[in-house]
């Protein structure tokens, strides 16, 4: 409430604005004209989005979301060891090659400058790319993330919460290794399902019962360290949150197809993991090389495991990376062959060949693209106008917003929201749409509250009741009741609810003060 008073505060109530206090107006207008005058100054902006519902983030790696201070706090019962030169972690109970993490505070210029090696804190390009330094980060920070997913986990969940999301859908490897492990001792075969066979005799149904195991076991530590269930309860306990499984694809295919199977084997079996999913550099020459096969692992999977939701990072690429035949084809091979039912990134939009039909077959099939503008940034140097945020915007195709790698990219998903404002000049109504997309194709189980969701028309079953009310008409408790999707939908709306009308009450307040 605070907050609130302190953004009416910082705005000029022009005479515009003061029309907008006028009983004739919707809430939501009213909410929109101090929103616009919120624009006008970047900390009233943030203030405004500090309070604001922002649904869910469906794009966040669970590894690259911690920041690198927590890291090394994580890490500092855990005999790990850095290197003055490398700043590489390592275990070791002597330590007589660098300095624990228990004692790296002690040394300033050192802590700092393994902050910075674990992040893109003070990079600057030189012997090294953004991207380089980027992905050099994940395996360098293995050590310590390996061993405390439910401290990782438990932080993004408070982070997230504190920020007023309800909803997120982190990205794991767990035991990964593992899986690539057992494609390592299997021949390439270019018939998959013999390959597939080959696979689960080698063991990737029992690895897949192992990481099920840990998964949950990480889930169970990390709502302890929150305290979930006692008076001591952290924000993040209230968070809904769901898994994605990844891939890596710059490794050779064998190893590639075992890491798939593993995850569409433990997307089949765990409720918890709701989508399987792809990473790694997608300029890299190996997956630049297999990006159609991999495709076709895909489709093959996908028709094995029809129930699996499938979201891909494709089109992370601009033309200062690859060549312009790259940039042809990764987001249609990723629709059409790879089923995806979201797109991660999207970047390369308007270098796919016919870019018109395929935009307008996602916006026809409501197929979402998860928007990332830092990283896109940071790593693409991709921004500003030349990011196709707009065109997805101007072609109906659905977007949200996500933060990739919070921690290592060093924003958050309210960074995110204001940088999309204010570069794009987005309206309320807009911004308001992109946070409803983030739980709208979620891949939470169950129907949508939405019969269309760009014009927010609500299913036949809650159509007469007030949106995010706590009475409802028996129809509306019934489809709610059924559907977990719609329920969180409806939780955000009441979000919403309560964030509108304290905004409209605080600015009456300020204004006939």
């Amino acid at each position: 409430m605070k907050q609130t008073i302190a953004i009416l505060l910082g705005l000029s109530l022009t005479c515009s604005a003061n029309a907008m206090l006028n009983q004739t107006l919707s809430q939501q207008d009213q909410v929109s004209a101090i929103f616009e005058q919120a624009k006008q100054q970047p900390s009233s902006l943030q203030l405004f989005l500090d309070t604001m519902p922002k649904g869910g983030d469906l794009h966040i790696h669970r590894s690259g979301a911690a920041y690198a201070e927590n890291l090394i706090r994580y890490g500092q019962k855990d005999n790990i060891c850095v290197d003055e030169h490398t700043l590489t972690p390592h275990a070791s109970k002597t330590c007589n090659s660098g300095v624990t993490l228990a004692d790296l505070p002690k040394d300033e210029a050192l802590y700092n400058r393994v902050v910075d090696s674990w992040s893109m804190r003070s990079f600057v390009e030189g012997h090294e790319t953004n991207e380089q330094h980027f992905f050099g980060i994940f395996p360098r920070i293995y050590p310590v993330t390996s061993d405390h997913g439910a401290d990782t986990l438990a932080e993004i969940l408070n982070r997230g919460a504190k920020q007023h999301e309800i909803y997120m859908e982190p990205m794991l490897t767990t035991m990964g290794d593992k899986a690539m492990e057992i494609g390592s001792q299997v021949e390439w075969n270019q018939d998959l399902s013999v390959l597939r066979q080959q696979l689960m005799k080698q063991g990737i149904p029992e690895l897949v019962n192992e990481i099920q195991a840990k998964i949950k076991s990480d889930t169970n530590l990390a709502r302890q360290k929150m305290h979930c269930g006692t008076d001591k309860a952290e924000p993040g306990c209230n968070m809904t949150f769901r898994y994605e499984y990844l891939a890596v694809r710059d490794v050779e295919p064998k190893l590639v197809f075992a890491q798939l199977l593993t995850a569409f084997e433990l997307a089949k079996r765990d409720p918890q993991i709701v989508a399987v999913n792809l990473v790694a550099p997608e300029d890299s020459v190996t997956a630049l090389r297999d990006y159609h096969l991999q495709m076709l692992m895909m489709n093959y999977l996908h028709g094995i495991y029809p129930g699996v939701n499938i979201a891909l990072h494709a089109g992370e690429l601009s033309p200062s990376v690859v060549t312009p035949a790259d940039l042809s084809y990764h987001i249609a091979d990723a629709v059409h062959m790879g089923n995806a039912q979201r797109i991660g990134h999207g970047v390369d939009i308007a270098g796919e060949n016919n870019a018109n039909n395929l935009l307008a077959e996602m916006a026809a099939k409501h197929i979402p693209v998860e928007i990332n503008l830092t990283s896109n940034d940071t790593l693409l140097h991709v921004s500003g106008d030349r990011h196709p945020l707009p065109l997805y915007l101007s072609k109906h195709v659905p977007v949200v917003l996500a933060t990739d790698d919070e921690g290592i990219l060093r924003t958050n998903i309210t960074r995110e929201y204001q940088r999309a404002i204010e570069t794009y000049d987005l309206d309320y109504p807009t911004v308001k749409t992109i946070v409803r997309n983030s739980i709208t194709y979620s891949f939470m189980p169950g129907n949508s509250l939405w019969d269309n969701a760009e014009t927010a028309e609500v299913v036949k079953a809650c159509r007469r009741d007030n949106l995010g009310d706590t009475l409802r008409s028996k129809s509306c408790d019934g489809f709610l009741q059924n559907n977990a999707k719609a329920r969180l939908q409806w939780r955000l709306e009441s979000q919403f609810n309560n964030f509108e009308t304290s905004i409209v009450k605080q600015a009456a307040l300020v204004n006939h003060g």
